[in-house]
Order: C-alpha cells, then sequence, then structure tokens
C-alpha cells in the first residue's frame, strides 16, 4: 500500500456529476438520481454489482433527447414523488423513446403509484427495496431487448 493510499476510505459517487462504470459488458443503463441519496447510492451500486454498465445523468426534462437516450436498455428514475421533477423527467423520456423505465422512490400506496405509471413508468419499485427484487425488476425490463441478440 502506498502512502498515497494508505488510510483512505473509498469515495461515494458524486451524484451531480456524470459517472459511468465502464469495465463491465453488461447491458448499459441509465440512471436519473432526482435528488441524490441513499436510495440512489444502493441502486447504483447493486447495478454494479451485478455487472451492468451504468451512467448516471444528472438531467432535467427541457434537455432530454433521443440522442442521449440512444444505446441504453432501461432508465432507472430514483424520485421524490412529492416533487414534480421526477414527473416531467419520465414525461420527457417516455415522450421521446420506448426505452424501459424503472422508478425508484417513497411512493405510498395509492395515489404516488398511479400517478408514477401514468406518467410513463413502466415498473415502479418502492423505498426499501430488496436488492433481488430490484435486479428482477431490471431483467424483466430489458429481457424483450436482450432476445433480439440470441442466436436464432
Amino acid at each position: 500500500m502506498s502512502d498515497r493510499t494508505r488510510g483512505k476510505q473509498p469515495v461515494a459517487p458524486n451524484l451531480y456529476q456524470p459517472l459511468t462504470f465502464e469495465p463491465y459488458q453488461g447491458p448499459l443503463i441509465l440512471c436519473v438520481c432526482e435528488p441524490p441519496g441513499p436510495s440512489a447510492r444502493k441502486v447504483l451500486w447493486t447495478l454494479k454489482e451485478a455487472g451492468y454498465r451504468v451512467r448516471v445523468q444528472p438531467l432535467r426534462a427541457d434537455r432530454i433527447t433521443e440522442h442521449l437516450l440512444a444505446g441504453y436498455r432501461a432508465a432507472v428514475l430514483v424520485m421524490n414523488p412529492a416533487e414534480e421533477a421526477g414527473y416531467e423527467i419520465c414525461r420527457a423520456i417516455r415522450s421521446l423513446s420506448a426505452l424501459p423505465i424503472l422508478v425508484v422512490c417513497e411512493a405510498r400506496p395509492g395515489d404516488d403509484v398511479l400517478r408514477i405509471l401514468e406518467t410513463g413508468a413502466d415498473s415502479y419499485l418502492v423505498v426499501p427495496f430488496s436488492q433481488s427484487e430490484f435486479l428482477a425488476r431490471i431483467y424483466a425490463l430489458i429481457r424483450p431487448s436482450l432476445q433480439d441478440q440470441l442466436p436464432v
């Protein structure tokens, strides 16, 4: 261990900057964390540990383009249902693309869940969530796009 690394703790990702975990060959997942926090970190590290390539984009709804969404297999939106920004981002992604969207939030049963699905999300997961259920939902969303790559 060098003098530079001795005693240093691993640094958590800065969720306000674009972040890419590239060494993996798995499907590429877009993560939008509005707001960043513990749930967002759990989402990122769960995807990374499962072998997905992850890009975190600090997006505003008015800056989402078809070009930006190209190449992704799914989008994970970590949002606060009490804030309008998450709904606007979900609507913007859905208006430009058929990209599957999984929303992770602290939704209350009833109205929040209905509104999330009505704005374009394909699935949702309520915090706290199990990592295995999260990964199962991601795989279920991207499975149709992976079928195109299987040999016939």
